[in-house]
């Protein structure tokens, strides 16, 4: 049986979001599959960007598929997200519940072995030199889970064995526009600079390194 083609939608230019699970620098595993792709999710508040991704993506799922097929969407809102958590025994608090609700979820993916999506910062391409740690680190470290970004994606159809079938969006550029609240991450680099207190350090500043028989090692509990 022929490989159904894939019905392609237009390019979706500059759609706003907050950043999470980015997988940008280098191809790796993801949240949703276990395969090496560059992947995002992205929490989306209403947008004329984003009306317009979602129509597309409504677009290619009528041109490629049956009225009522079973398929799956690039997609969620936020409530859906979460009655999914909560029906798989998820606990999560207030600041999860606010992050969602009211939003829409959207997931990027491209291939690992293909063209990686084009990053930018402000109006400039970030460097992504064959070979060069630095410029990966530098984009690791640029676009972290927090970040308002925006996002550029192509939908499009999909049909592989077992009867799964749906629509995707393929990842093709990112743009950072400002720092926000992480998400699920602490940024080490910048805490370790900051300036420190004696808190939590009381009552060892007088007290001299020990110097008693246990020092030879002969009654050292371990």
């Amino acid at each position: 049986m022929a490989k159904k083609k894939s019905v392609w939608g237009d390019t979706i230019v500059g759609v706003p979001g907050k950043l999470q699970f980015p997988v940008i620098a280098a191809p790796g595993p993801n949240p949703f599959n276990s395969d090496l792709s560059y992947s995002a999710q992205l929490i989306c508040s209403p947008s004329p960007a984003l009306h317009k991704l979602l129509a597309e993506v409504v677009k290619v799922q009528q041109a490629a598929f049956a009225a009522g097929a079973a398929v799956r969407l690039p997609w969620e809102s936020g409530e859906e997200l979460l009655a999914r958590l909560a029906a798989d025994g998820k606990e999560f608090t207030e600041s999860t519940v606010s992050l969602y609700k009211g939003r829409t979820i959207l997931r990027l993916k491209a291939r690992g072995d293909k063209e990686a999506p084009k990053a930018y910062v402000g109006k400039e391409l970030a460097p992504r030199r064959a070979g060069n740690e630095s410029d990966l680190k530098a984009i690791a470290d640029q676009f972290y889970a927090g970040a308002l970004v925006r996002v550029s994606a192509s939908p499009f159809s999909y049909a592989m064995s077992g009867a799964v079938q749906g629509v995707s969006l393929l990842f093709k550029a990112i743009q950072f526009v400002r720092d926000h609240d992480r998400i699920g991450s602490v940024n080490l680099d910048a805490a370790m600079q900051e300036d420190f207190t004696d808190e939590g350090f009381e009552g060892f500043e007088e007290e001299p390194f020990a110097s008693d028989s246990s020092a030879d090692g002969d009654d050292i509990p371990f």
